[in-house]
Parts: C-alpha cells; structure tokens; sequence
C-alpha cells in the first residue's frame, strides 16, 4: 500500500510510524499509551485480518495485561476514543463477535 514501509503505515488519513513510536490522524497527534500503540501497530500491520484476543496479547508480549481477556476490550475501547472511531459504526477497528478484532481501516475524508 502506498505511503507503507517496515516502520512507517499510512492508511487513510491514519499515519503510524513504528521509528517515532507515533500516530497522527488527519494530521492530529494521538497521545496514545504503550499498549494502545502497540495494539494499534499490531492491527493496521494486519490490516483485513481477524485478530484473536490470544494473538493479541500473544503479539505484544511486552505489556503487562490483566488475566483475562477483558483487557483486551477495554483497551481496544480507548484506542477507538482515542481514534474518534464510533464502535457501533466502525470505521477503523471493528470487532468480530467470538473472534476478535480487525483493522478495516478505510479514507475517513
């Protein structure tokens, strides 16, 4: 996809650099923790497909998540916030009921 290389994803309006450890969209810097970086890396690297809540937190080793999948919800939701993404009418992240989620990722213009 245009714009992409091994550090660097832009998606729409959505740009995620893995260098810079950043994200901006529509040219808006998203101050975004840790692991919302790390799962919002995770997802638009995969974007189109369906992520389980193990890959996820099998994916991003690194973060200290709770024992139970919960936590990967409750982080997905602050990630949507964050990204001005509606969960009933995604635009970015959609969740696949018993599956997980994925990074659908589309020009919010």
């Amino acid at each position: 996809m245009p714009g992409d290389s091994q550090d660097n994803l832009r998606i729409g309006s959505l740009d995620v650099s893995q260098a810079t450890r950043s994200a901006s969209i529509k040219g808006r810097d998203l101050a975004l923790t840790t692991a919302e970086f790390e799962l919002l890396w995770l997802l638009a690297r995969n974007r189109g497909r369906v992520l389980s809540r193990d890959r996820i937190m099998d994916e991003t080793r690194g973060i200290d998540w709770e024992a139970y999948d919960r936590s990967i919800d409750v982080l997905v939701s602050r990630l949507r916030q964050k990204l001005g993404d509606d969960p009933k009418h995604p635009l970015l992240i959609r969740t696949v009921r018993r599956a997980g989620y994925i990074f659908i990722g589309g020009d919010r213009d």
